[in-house]
């Protein structure tokens, strides 16, 4: 018993975390320094996403029996977004992002919204877009205004 808590402390010992500097990144790697620097720290992400920090950014190392080649990178330190708990934002360092809202909403780049149901969506604030099918109402100089159903769909703008 007390040889299987010694082993368990003795590897507890080897399995650390880090908070380091990242200093270039690559691929799927990248290299930090704190105390000392950590080399090609491979990237821990859940499935389907997958992220690069930008260098400057402070990631989360942890160091698996000690050592650099066994290291990896599970997060960096995040910004206060102003997000409620249980929402999810995905944002990148150009500026693209994708907000996802506990109504069940999504927002678009700060400027596009789709409802949950996506039986609405908003662009650029309030602008109102009318589909193929829907009613709307048309103001014709000299006739006065008109009611019709659109007939035709844009070539621009595509919903599948």
């Amino acid at each position: 018993m007390i040889k299987t808590i010694q082993e368990q402390n003795r590897k507890a010992s080897l399995n650390n975390s880090i908070l380091a500097d990242v200093t270039s990144a690559s691929g799927n790697k990248i290299n930090a320094y704190s105390a000392g620097e950590s080399r090609e720290v491979r990237l821990i992400a859940p499935y389907g996403v997958i992220w690069l920090p930008p260098v400057g950014t402070v990631a989360e190392i942890i160091k698996n029996w000690g050592r650099d080649k066994h290291a990896v990178a599970i997060g960096v330190i995040s910004e206060d977004k102003g997000i409620s708990p249980g929402e999810c934002l995905l944002y990148s360092q150009g500026g693209a992002k994708i907000y996802m809202k506990n109504d069940g909403s999504v927002i678009l780049n700060d400027s596009v919204q789709i409802t949950k149901d996506g039986s609405s969506i908003v662009l650029n604030g309030n602008n109102e877009v009318a589909r193929k099918g829907d009613t709307v109402e048309v103001n014709v100089p000299g006739v006065g205004t008109c009611t019709g159903t659109i007939t035709s769909g844009s070539s621009v703008v595509k919903v599948g």
